[in-house]
């Protein structure tokens, strides 16, 4: 006992000795040059001739004074609502100043983007669909952009779009973030393109050496990396189409594909409906991604041109629109959904509608939550056709439920007006499409055997603190531990390949609620994200929680639901959280499986380490389908929970940050000549319709021995500490629709 008193005694004394080298050097970054600012803005007073313009920067110097005073006292709220007033300030300015001179007018606008705040990347991803990889950055000021083919290869010449989208609860509001947005570049190995680029379009090379993937980093006005995302790359490419195929129809704002014999530039490309002009998305060797214009609906002709050869075919766009006389229901209330599709009048086919509730826990469809349904031109009226399905309330909430024209729903176009001009070269030859591989292709799905499928849903109920992690030093996110849960999933198709998208949700946090989750005063280098909300938890204080040692969520005969005043963005993140509800088939022609990975996390207000985790799992996960069909079809048997791989490696580069509990190898040292990473080895839950069932009759998972209860352990390796929580599921299986 006394060896381990002295180790941990050690152990505390050596984080803070660590922790102080860390902040010493950071103890001069006190944010912008208010006194520097403050000079250029009174060297500009002296050219600016209009008296208008004159009184509105002495304005905002006299606000940059007064930040620069109230820093010195310590009062950094204080300053920063000066610095920001400075800056709104300085934006009314500028249309003042049409008649001043060029060196007046970009002084001011210097002024204004020093002050601008920092970008910040708060969620970051990339998913696949309708042919393109969407890359997605989200920062509080607005989220950037970035649409790709799908088809991309090493090798490839590729075109793509890049767009930024600021956010704001008023005009003001969207326009200074707007400014912040447009310094943004997007970078695909040292080739940058800006979101301000005309028409956000970009031109990257995919390099040779990239096998599986191919890092997309975003960088803000200054050049600093404030995020990456590692984009799929098709090992080889497929062979390039000797002529344009297209579509004979699409859906009005959604993407459509055009296969050809392209080249990857974009810009030699041309797209026209109805005489009009097409956006393009994005463009590789072998296909154009275009997006189907909302202002025509039903026939028209669709043009397409590349270097001088020209395509036109019939193609018909057609509107889909949901609507609902609630769109907020109670527990159990009812209303009813109406489908309506525009532009069919004289379809002489049907074409299957995929309509998918993307909120199981909110809200449920009549007839099932996917389901396809046939657009039938004989069944229209007044030129529309019209489905309604029932809505039933599971709880209060806003809801989301898409329609939309299910792949493959419109066929091939048969041209009848003959192309023009001389197609580009195919380059059949530089693109073979590789040959099949041994062992890798999965056997078809055995139709001949009887489908059973049923309806389950996976709930964390709760967690238990077994021992409380080594928290941050100072506390200032809270007394004791502060966390969050998430998980990350996906469904799984028989023939090695993810169903949709990869999924993932995170709850809110929980523990102390006067946790300081704002910038640190005296070190902005140590600037923390607000969470969207924290939780009452644990017992640390009487008033305000803190998670320590011994410490449940929720407390025993407690059942918490959603707080007053929750947003509607935050419904389903509080515990209890439905981490994943849908059907699960097994025999037939299509079984399926999910894999889900649920985790939980010390929550410190810095992300770098959760950021290389939505990288990393999501690519771990692209690689365990790659190789699932036998899980899928169940000749290969698997335990329902697994923890033996090791998903997330990471270099830690400072003391604290959010963190998987159940953290291994290296904290941070800056004297370690050679340290080790950090690794993470997840819980790792696959669900057939088998496994399932079988975990929703047992009482064997858990030590409650509860029906359908999991548990879920994670202890921390011995440099991050005692941490030791159990995670607590629930598998159901729900009644049949």
């Amino acid at each position: 006992m006394r060896v381990r008193s002295v180790d941990s005694v050690r152990r505390v004394l050596s984080f803070l000795i660590l922790t102080f080298l860390a902040l010493w050097p950071l103890g001069a970054a006190q944010g912008p040059d208010t006194t520097g600012l403050a000079d250029q803005l009174r060297d500009a007073e002296k050219i600016i001739k209009s008296e208008d313009a004159r009184t509105s920067v002495r304005s905002a110097r006299r606000a940059l004074d007064r930040a620069a005073e109230l820093s010195e006292k310590g009062d950094r709220t204080g300053a920063d609502s000066e610095l920001q007033n400075a800056r709104v300030t300085l934006e009314k300015t500028e249309p003042l100043m049409r008649d001043e001179s060029k060196d007046a007018l970009s002084a001011i606008r210097e002024v204004r983007d020093a002050l601008a705040p920092p970008l910040a990347v708060t969620n970051q991803g990339v998913q696949t669909a309708a042919g393109l990889h969407v890359v997605t950055f989200d920062t509080l000021q607005g989220t950037v952009t970035v649409n790709l083919p799908d088809d991309m290869a090493a090798g490839d010449t590729i075109s793509g779009t890049v767009i930024a989208e600021a956010k704001g609860a008023t005009p003001e509001d969207v326009k200074r973030n707007q400014g912040s947005l447009s310094g943004v570049v997007v970078e695909m190995e040292d080739q940058k393109t800006a979101a301000s680029d005309p028409g956000g379009r970009g031109n990257w090379s995919v390099p040779d050496s990239a096998v599986t993937a191919i890092p997309m980093i975003l960088k803000d006005r200054q050049g600093r990396t404030i995020g990456k995302v590692d984009v799929p790359v098709a090992k080889v490419a497929t062979s390039k189409p000797s002529a344009f195929q297209l579509p004979s129809g699409g859906q009005t704002g959604r993407p459509v594909t055009i296969s050809g014999p392209f080249d990857g530039d974009f810009a030699t490309s041309s797209v026209k409906l109805a005489g009009k002009a097409v956006d393009v998305l994005a463009e590789s060797p072998r296909k154009l991604i275009a997006r189907s214009p909302t202002g025509s609906v039903g026939v028209a002709t669709l043009e397409v041109a590349k270097q001088g050869y020209t395509t036109q075919c019939e193609y018909r766009n057609l509107s889909v629109s949901l609507s609902a006389p609630k769109l907020n229901l109670k527990s159990g209330e009812k209303t009813t959904m109406t489908i309506k599709v525009d532009g069919a009048d004289g379809m002489k086919q049907n074409v299957p509608l995929s309509v998918v509730n993307l909120s199981p826990s909110v809200v449920r469809i009549d007839s099932g939550d996917k389901q396809t349904i046939d657009v039938d031109p004989r069944t229209l009226s007044n030129g529309s056709w019209t489905a309604s399905r029932g809505l039933t309330g599971v709880m209060p909430g806003g809801f989301n439920i898409t329609a939309s024209i299910a792949p493959g729903g419109m066929p091939p176009a048969e041209c009848s007006k003959v192309a023009t001009g001389n197609p580009p070269p195919s380059d059949q030859v530089a693109h073979m499409t590789p040959p099949a591989v041994p062992g890798i292709e999965p056997m078809p799905a055995n139709p001949t055997e009887e489908e059973t499928r049923g309806r389950f849903r996976v709930t964390l109920t709760g967690f238990l603190v077994n021992h409380q992690t080594f928290d941050m030093v100072l506390e200032r996110d809270g007394r004791g531990d502060e966390v969050y849960a998430m998980v990350n999933w996906a469904e799984l198709a028989p023939t090695n390949r993810i169903l949709g998208a990869l999924r993932r949700r995170q709850s809110v946090n929980y523990g102390d609620t006067s946790g300081r989750p704002g910038p640190i005063t005296l070190i902005t280098g140590l600037d923390h994200l607000p969470p969207f909300w924290t939780i009452k938890a644990g017992s640390a204080s009487r008033e305000t929680g803190g998670l320590v040692t011994g410490d449940h969520y929720p407390a025993p005969f407690d059942h918490p639901g959603d707080p007053m005043g929750a947003r509607p963005m935050d419904r389903g993140r509080f515990i209890p959280m439905v981490l994943w509800e849908g059907e699960l088939r097994q025999g037939g022609r299509s079984p399926n499986a999910v894999v889900l990975l649920p985790t939980i996390w010390e929550n410190d207000n810095i992300t770098l380490m959760l950021n290389a985790w939505n990288r990393q799992v999501d690519t771990w996960i692209r690689h365990f389908a790659a190789n699932s069909a036998r899980y899928v079809r169940g000749t290969t048997p698997r335990t329902l929970i697994d923890q033996s791989e090791t998903v997330l490696t990471w270099m830690p580069e400072r003391n604290d940050y959010d963190r998987p509990v159940g953290t291994e190898g290296d904290t941070w040292n800056p004297l370690a000549a050679d340290p080790f990473p950090a690794t993470f080895r997840p819980a790792v839950m696959l669900l057939t319709f088998t496994s399932a069932q079988t975990a929703s009759e047992s009482t064997t998972n858990s030590s409650t021995m509860r029906r359908g209860a999991v548990d879920v352990r994670y202890r921390d390796g011995h440099n991050y500490g005692d941490g030791d929580y159990t995670m607590f599921l629930l598998v159901e299986r729900l009644p049949d629709s």
